[in-house]
């Protein structure tokens, strides 16, 4: 028999969420330090647009938000830093995948409003 190539891929996937959540925290400070007041802006407009949808893709909260006025971050990773700040606070929670436009239809997370 086989010997599968990565036998438990729990540490690879722990080591590689704790480095997404890395990037997106500087990308997250990156905006802040480029435009303070971002990431509150941006967290105060996905929300109301979580309350408005209740299950969502984080870039169609983004699109919602630039068109309220919000500027586009640097790095659009940064998005991912107010998706963060928003679950820490209790207000969204991963709630299952979708395919994304942004990313040529891989599948992205699905957030879900809590409060």
């Amino acid at each position: 028999m086989e010997q599968p190539l990565f036998p438990d891929p729990g540490p690879l996937l722990d080591r590689a969420s704790r480095a997404g959540q890395a990037g997106a925290e500087r990308a997250g400070q990156h905006a802040e330090d480029c435009r303070p007041g971002w990431l509150d802006r941006a967290a105060a407009l996905v929300t109301t647009f979580a309350q408005a949808h209740g299950l969502f893709l984080l870039e169609d909260a983004r699109c919602f938000a630039e068109r309220q006025g919000l500027p586009a971050p640097p790095d659009k990773r940064a998005w991912g830093a107010v998706a963060q700040v928003l679950a820490r606070r209790g207000v969204l929670v991963r709630d299952g995948y979708a395919p994304a436009a942004s990313s040529h239809g891989s599948p992205k997370c699905l957030w879900r409003v809590v409060r």
